[in-house]
């Protein structure tokens, strides 16, 4: 049975000192901070970075604390038989780390998806369950994932803070130039420990991650945006046309321009 989605979407929130109280009775909430702060649920607090995820079942309280007037990403769905298949405990309140890209990616495709306009109701139906099967592909991604600092994984809670730390630093200076080095330093670990972990702990080099990111977002443009191809490379950090044609050619299997004139997938 495929999760019901009754909203989602990149939602405002208000600078906040936790006085104001949230609860949804009848839904279940995923959401992605896009902003430092603090979150209650239920009788625990925890902090908030950039890429915290928190998984909330319905009818629990949350309370936040929030330094600024920001945005995140939710979705709020039915409860569902959990039948057989993989389970977490909530409410759940975690770093993704090297996932989040990706599952930003996902909340903007399942959210598409569930919004886009439609003319014939059997249109509309089809749309949500498609958005409804990304969304539990996307939970049982998150189930089946290990937790931050899980027994056994290469990662320890050393490491799960500095890389929360660095994917946040990577998305403030996407478009500019990054190196391992830098970065390093910018975190407070040697320049060997932080490439030696992160590709242990991801399986590919933290240059490759970056370009990903890069490349990922150069899509996003091209799909969202009427910037001119070369323009697109310099918003993502790649600003020589030849190499920014190169990599993302390397990533995506198409050029640039193919992928903007390709029909969405």
């Amino acid at each position: 049975m495929l999760p019901v989605i009754r909203t989602s979407g990149l939602f405002p929130m208000a600078a906040d000192d936790g006085r104001r109280r949230y609860r949804s009775p009848g839904t279940h909430a995923l959401h992605v901070y896009l902003y430092p702060g603090e979150i209650r649920l239920g009788d625990r607090s925890w902090p908030l970075a950039p890429g915290t995820l928190t998984l909330t079942p319905a009818g629990v309280e949350s309370a936040y604390r929030l330094f600024r007037d920001d945005r995140h990403w939710c979705v709020h769905f039915d409860p569902v038989d959990a039948g057989s298949g993989p389970t977490v405990a909530l409410p759940l309140c975690q770093p993704l780390g090297i996932l989040e890209p990706r599952v930003v990616e996902r909340l903007r495709r399942i959210t598409e998806l569930h919004h886009r306009p439609t003319v014939l109701p059997e249109q509309r139906e089809v749309l949500q369950a498609r958005a409804a099967a990304l969304f539990q592909e996307l939970l049982l991604e998150l189930a089946s994932s290990p937790p931050s600092g899980a027994a056994g994984s290469a990662g320890s809670g050393r490491l799960e803070v500095a890389l929360q730390e660095l994917t946040a630093l990577i998305e403030a200076r996407l478009t500019q130039p990054l190196t391992v080095p830098a970065l390093a330093r910018s975190i407070r670990v040697s320049q060997n420990y932080l490439a030696r972990r992160f590709r242990q702990r991801f399986g590919m080099t933290l240059p490759h991650y970056i370009l990903a990111r890069r490349v990922e977002m150069a899509r996003h443009l091209l799909r969202n945006s009427s910037l001119p191809v070369q323009s697109v490379g310099q918003a993502v950090g790649l600003p020589d046309p030849h190499y920014f044609n190169k990599q993302f050619r390397l990533l995506a299997g198409v050029s640039p321009t193919a992928y903007r004139q390709a029909p969405a997938g």
